[in-house]
């Protein structure tokens, strides 16, 4: 189990995965397995938008490109709810 950043001013964002089990040669955090698909889902860049009925109710699918993800790894906290 994770318990504690390694580094002085955590630019790796290691406080996410506190309590994390790790695994494998590289500690890579585990995640638990999921028995069903998600039917309704929308890309990360577009779950702000009013536009898509029940934006905050559907599944966030993070499989963007990275300079779209760079928002929420700079501020997570902004975007955890």
């Amino acid at each position: 189990m994770y318990d504690g950043c390694h580094t002085a001013f955590d630019v790796m964002k290691e406080f996410l995965i506190l309590g994390s089990e790790l695994n494998g040669k590289y500690q890579i955090p585990q995640i638990p397995a999921v028995n069903e698909t998600p039917n309704d889902t929308v890309d990360f860049e577009f779950s702000f938008s009013r536009k898509i009925k029940n934006h905050k109710e559907l599944n966030v699918n993070f499989y963007i490109q990275d300079f779209k993800f760079t928002r929420l790894w700079n501020n997570p906290d902004k975007y955890m709810d």
